[in-house]
């Protein structure tokens, strides 16, 4: 019955999507800039600017990872650093992560969007409003104290971030950064939570094809991206470029796709949740890598769900499970009492099955790494379309 239903949902959805498709990039971005207090006005919620810092250091820091990270073929517009605009959430408002995780409070960011400000300029944006909370919020809040928490390219943002601090921590075991005249420390995080993760950009791995009947998101480019598609002032791009989000060449670098990461020794828990989804291979291929690199990984998989499940489907089991799980984490990764392990959630009864960490089917890092590359060098999906 729950899966007949989920299909049943999935494909109303996709079929809403797939006439938003024709929309220009200007039209979705209106929509998603649709924040919390236009989507729920019971939701309480407070407005905060991070101040521009007068000095470039948190760009160069940000820079010269980029540079130690890449394989030298990458290329990105350098942006300028701006202040960044923020929302903090109340666990009293109707947020359901907030309130799984009692006693907590959420800020969302404003960071800029592409195609307007691609790679690197939403990740500076985020790494600003981090520094700031640590050292420019009153009171300051320790990296103990903090979880970065996001969805979809949200998550991407997040596990990007982490990748970043964990490049500092590996150059010094204290990394400062110059941050509004001053050096300041750059600790870690206390954890990382995400749901459905897009963490692979260049859409290279199996999931992106074989579980289309489950999930919301469309196979290929949506029609603004093809030639003759719909155009605005945002899209075609200028100076012209191949992808929305950054150049071609750096679609498999560890920041823009952090399913590429190599390394993630020393990082803090993780949290990683999605459903039977297109970017469930990304989700499981990043699980799987920090797991050998030592790190404490607690992922979750719901049968038949589609990407942002816990968005479109009510009453589910899986939606519940979800946002408690995900809160919970939350709340006990402050606490340093979390620990790691791989489930299913079965999509009729929302009861759990413990398995292998492993699992079977999943794509190894480095096979995974080579078709991102692959894909990549192919032009990214545009340029694989293209040649049809």
């Amino acid at each position: 019955m729950n899966r007949a239903k989920a299909d049943e949902i999935t494909a109303k959805v996709r079929s809403r999507l797939s006439a938003r498709y024709k929309s220009t990039v200007t039209e979705w971005q209106l929509e998603s800039q649709k924040g919390p207090a236009v989507q729920d006005p019971s939701l309480e919620l407070s407005h905060a600017t991070f101040a521009k810092p007068p000095d470039d250091g948190v760009l160069q820091a940000l820079l010269q990872s980029i540079e130690r990270l890449g394989d030298g073929t990458e290329t990105f517009a350098v942006p300028e650093v701006e202040s960044v605009e923020a929302e903090w959430l109340s666990e009293k408002g109707s947020l359901e992560l907030v309130k799984a995780a009692p006693g907590s409070r959420a800020i969302s960011i404003r960071y800029r969007l592409a195609p307007q400000h691609p790679f690197p300029a939403s990740l500076l944006d985020i790494l600003v409003a981090y520094l700031s909370l640590l050292h420019s919020a009153t009171p300051p809040n320790p990296g103990t104290r903090i979880v970065l928490a996001g969805e979809s390219s949200g998550a991407n943002l997040c596990l990007a971030l982490l990748q970043f601090l964990l490049d500092l921590h590996r150059q010094h075991p204290n990394p400062t950064i110059r941050f509004h005249g001053k050096e300041v420390s750059v600790p870690l995080p206390a954890g990382v939570a995400t749901a459905c993760g897009y963490f692979d950009v260049t859409r290279a791995l199996p999931s992106w094809t074989t579980t289309r009947e489950y999930d919301i998101l469309e196979p290929g480019p949506v029609s603004y991206l093809l030639p003759g598609g719909p155009t605005c002032e945002a899209w075609p791009a200028t100076p012209p470029r191949g992808e929305i989000y950054c150049e071609v060449s750096a679609l498999a670098h560890p920041l823009v796709s952090p399913c590429a990461a190599e390394d993630w020794t020393g990082s803090p828990p993780m949290w990683l949740g999605y459903g039977e989804e297109r970017l469930g291979d990304c989700n499981k291929v990043l699980a799987a890598r920090a797991r050998e690199c030592g790190v404490v990984v607690r992922e979750e998989v719901f049968e038949g769900m589609p990407h942002l499940f816990f968005q479109l489907m009510g009453k589910f089991p899986a939606v519940r499970v979800c946002y408690e799980d995900w809160g919970k984490f939350c709340g006990s990764v402050v606490n340093g009492d979390v620990e790691g392990g791989r489930r299913v959630f079965e999509i009729e009864t929302g009861q759990e099955r413990r398995i292998d960490h492993g699992g079977q089917g999943i794509v190894k890092y480095e096979e995974a790494v080579k078709l991102m590359r692959a894909k990549r060098d192919a032009g990214g999906i545009t340029g694989v379309m293209a040649k049809f």
